[in-house]
């Protein structure tokens, strides 16, 4: 009986199959990674912009305790962002390029601001 050595007549490498399942694999752990830092850096930005309206809501009332000025109920009030960025050293524009508006509520105990991305985020 003669005996045949199998080891030297196997082939060495990987198929195209195997190949390919390696590299959908690949594709789809980058396009969930993908996916999943565009929803950070968009919550990211939205949580920045909250922080810059409320640091405008606690401006707006500061500055009118410390002058004495009332300010009108209902009066849409733009924020400048030069002259809100000389009260507050950090950046004060938001994160998607909205600009900020003041509105005092009725009773003119409340102030509402909104970013034209954004909206109102301290509610």
């Amino acid at each position: 009986m003669k005996l045949i050595n199998l080891a030297k007549n196997c082939q060495r490498g990987v198929t195209l199959l195997e190949v390919t399942v390696v590299l959908v694999v690949l594709v789809t752990f980058i396009f969930i990674f993908w996916i999943s830092a565009e929803t950070y850096n968009r919550q990211a930005r939205r949580a920045g912009c909250a922080l810059v309206q409320d640091k405008i809501r606690k401006l707006v009332h500061t500055e009118s305790n410390l002058t004495g000025d009332t300010l009108q109920p209902g009066v849409d009030y733009y924020i400048d962002p030069d002259y809100v960025h000389v009260y507050i050293e950090q950046d004060t524009n938001c994160p998607d390029g909205g600009t900020y508006t003041a509105i005092l509520d009725a009773s003119g105990n409340e102030i509402e601001i909104n970013c034209t991305v954004h909206g109102n985020l301290l509610d």
